[in-house]
């Protein structure tokens, strides 16, 4: 039996990894913003730029945003796409 070795990274780990790249959060009301991770702190409040609000709905178009701070507390998840 051949055993493998996992790495899991933390979720800090991840967000480090993330700095400078498109990020996807998922706020609590249901909207979505994505844009470009710029930093973050222990309460996870993230610093976004070129942020724009997008909807599930693929014909409705994305509200530009631009640079903004995003609470930690509104944060119900992250999506860290490739």
């Amino acid at each position: 039996m051949a055993t493998t070795s996992t790495t899991f990274l933390k979720p800090r780990d991840m967000l480090e990894l993330s700095l400078g790249r498109y990020v996807i959060v998922r706020l609590k009301g249901g909207r979505y913003v994505r844009g470009i991770l710029q930093s973050y702190d222990s309460h996870l409040n993230l610093h976004l730029a070129n942020a724009e609000e997008t909807g599930l709905n693929p014909q409705q178009q994305p509200k530009q945003l631009g640079r903004i701070v995003i609470r930690g507390d509104n944060v119900v998840f992250l999506v860290f796409p490739e």
